[in-house]
């Protein structure tokens, strides 16, 4: 996930929230999230995005997902699904905790993952109006939003994830050196860029496969 600080990498728990990780997958592939707002920010509290309305109320055309709650807490980094008042509600919307006072939310709402790598930039994204209950004036978005493993360019374990980064981190700092420019290219439109080099090199000496539908 792209902010206009840095990239903030989430782990995903499909073992503990299979519908919920299948529903951010999916949007995520249809680039739903690209664009969207913080749009409730509580300082001490969480960053709550994933509303088209930007105002709270909005979710995606597909319909409510039923509560996945577990015994995993809500800490600093967890990622969560924002609902109504049904346990059953859940849709579109997550907030990120930035607090490790937030046990009241456990086993309330459905833990999906936790921020791994970028929660200095969650903790940058603007905060709310404490009288409006956290609502942002003019509010800090997700720029983009993918699946690493869409890229393929993440090995099978973390610390395969996080040498791969490194690589791309350190591709981009000497770009950025090269150009004396920050702002010229992201990290994850850099990611990008590298994958596709990489699958046209790949299709250039393999055979084309046939992926069956899932």
């Amino acid at each position: 996930m792209q902010l206009k600080d840095g990239l903030v990498v989430i782990e995903m728990y499909p073992e503990i929230a299979p519908a919920h990780v299948s529903r951010i997958k999916t949007l995520t592939r249809e680039g739903f999230y690209n664009g969207l707002t913080f749009h409730r920010v509580i300082k001490g509290f969480m960053v709550q995005t994933g509303d088209p309305n930007g105002d709270g109320t909005g979710g995606s055309k597909y319909g409510p997902i039923y509560a996945e709650f577990s015994n995993k807490p809500h800490v600093k980094g967890t990622v969560s699904m924002a609902r109504a008042s049904s346990p059953d509600s859940a849709n579109s919307q997550f907030f990120i905790v930035t607090s490790d006072h937030a046990k009241h939310l456990d086993g309330e709402y459905t833990v999906w993952g936790k921020v791994i790598k970028g929660m200095e930039y969650v903790d940058k994204i603007k905060q709310g109006n404490s009288l409006n209950n956290g609502m942002v004036e003019d509010p800090d978005k997700i720029i983009k939003m993918v699946i690493a493993g869409d890229l393929g360019l993440v090995g099978e374990t973390k610390k395969d994830f996080f040498e791969e980064l490194k690589v791309i981190e350190d591709t981009r700092n000497e770009f950025i050196k090269e150009n004396k420019n920050k702002e010229t290219m992201t990290l994850l439109d850099l990611m990008i860029t590298m994958s596709a080099e990489q699958q046209g090199q790949n299709n250039s000496t393999q055979q084309p496969t046939v992926v069956q539908p899932q």
